[in-house]
């Protein structure tokens, strides 16, 4: 039975979105990095991926 209040639902979905804008900005760290590999390992770890 759902019993929080608004308040605690409020602070969960303030929550949710605190995390996803979190989880955007670890992914565009991740992405920048990759981008700035160098190209012959970029290509060796995607080969490496693709197993």
């Amino acid at each position: 039975m759902f019993t929080n209040n608004a308040d605690e639902v409020r602070q969960m979905i303030k929550k949710a979105k605190t995390d996803e804008e979190q989880a955007k900005v670890a992914t565009n760290i991740v992405n920048h990095a990759v981008s700035e590999m160098d190209p012959q390992r970029r290509q060796a770890n995607q080969s490496y991926n693709r197993r």
